[in-house]
């Protein structure tokens, strides 16, 4: 594939695709989609693009990255963000999680790399909204929609919450 690709993906295209079904979604969701096309990140290198547990491999300490299928120009936070909404037990308490979110960011530094905390939080709303806006115009608004909805908004607010006590504990984000 061309390093150039677009985002099959793309948001906007997807946002307009799907309001010209006139379907009714809550005023967060619609929100959230708004704010993500308001806010672009830009560019800063070539991003996998398909990156979440399903493209990692594990062999004993060492992780590796698969399918380089959805490789474009991208901000590099979104790769970051959907590592961790993805890789993430949800089900752990917040102290849990944010040993792992701190666990990544010091392992992610190795990279020579900053996480910004902006970009990262951007792409978290970026990479929810559009799974959702992807997830309705692919198989409609049915009650497992709905329900897929409300998991990731619960799960897009309480990693905003995670970032945010990591920033006032002076972390490494």
């Amino acid at each position: 594939p061309s390093l150039g690709q677009p985002d099959r993906f793309n948001l906007i295209k997807e946002w307009t695709k799907l309001q010209e079904t006139n379907v009714s979604l809550p005023k967060q969701v619609v929100d959230l989609i708004n704010d993500a096309i308001e806010n672009q990140l830009p560019v800063t290198g070539y991003i996998h693009g398909d990156l979440g547990k399903w493209n990692l491999l594990f062999n004993h300490n060492r992780i590796h990255i698969i399918d380089f299928g959805e490789v474009r120009q991208g901000n590099l936070h979104f790769d970051i963000a959907a590592i961790m909404l993805t890789t993430f037990n949800w089900q752990l308490p917040d102290v849990h999680l944010i040993n792992q979110l701190r666990s990544f960011a010091e392992g992610y530094l190795l990279t020579n790399q900053p996480i910004i905390r902006s970009q990262l939080m951007k792409s978290v709303n970026l990479r929810i909204a559009r799974g959702i806006v992807v997830i309705i115009n692919q198989f409609g608004q049915t009650n497992d929609v709905d329900d897929y909805i409300k998991a990731e908004l619960s799960k897009q607010i309480r990693i905003l919450q995670l970032i945010n006590t990591l920033k006032n504990e002076q972390s490494v984000i």
